[in-house]
């Protein structure tokens, strides 16, 4: 079994679209998913897409925008990231965050931002060992019930 990751090209389009809503669905009915993938929506394009592969078969996907906040800080916000719950714990996420992370350096970025839904301990978990920590938390009263 070969993990790799790679910049994502016009071939990968239908595969990302495939498992963006595999991981739709997954994070749906989390406390907050439903108001995050409504998010989604006004989220700016992509300055990069990456693919994370098994064999060469895409299984997963990370779409990071950068975003300059001052003339001293821009951040990369990872803004979508998933991996197919069979191609998980292998490395191809691993494979995926080091790509990004790299790419914000090239970028001058002074940080990078990505965000795990509460209850969802294994992506916090799995961003911790990168040494993500949280550096704002979202407080959110629901006026319908979610």
């Amino acid at each position: 079994m070969i993990i790799s990751a790679r910049l994502a090209n016009a071939y990968d389009q239908t595969d990302i679209e495939s498992i963006a809503a595999v991981i739709a669905d997954e994070i749906r009915d989390h406390r907050g998913g439903a108001v995050h993938l409504a998010e989604q929506s006004l989220v700016p394009p992509a300055h990069v897409v990456f693919v994370g592969c098994i064999d060469d078969v895409v299984v997963g996907f990370a779409r990071v925008h950068v975003q300059r906040l001052d003339i001293q800080n821009t951040v990369g916000e990872v803004t979508a990231y998933g991996v197919l719950e069979g191609a998980r714990g292998v490395g191809v996420g691993e494979a995926m965050l080091d790509l990004v992370i790299a790419f914000c350096a090239e970028q001058r970025c002074t940080g990078i931002d990505a965000h795990a839904l509460p209850g969802a301990r294994e992506t916090k978990n799995f961003f911790e060992t990168f040494g993500f920590t949280a550096r704002r938390l979202v407080v959110h009263h629901s006026l319908n019930g979610e």
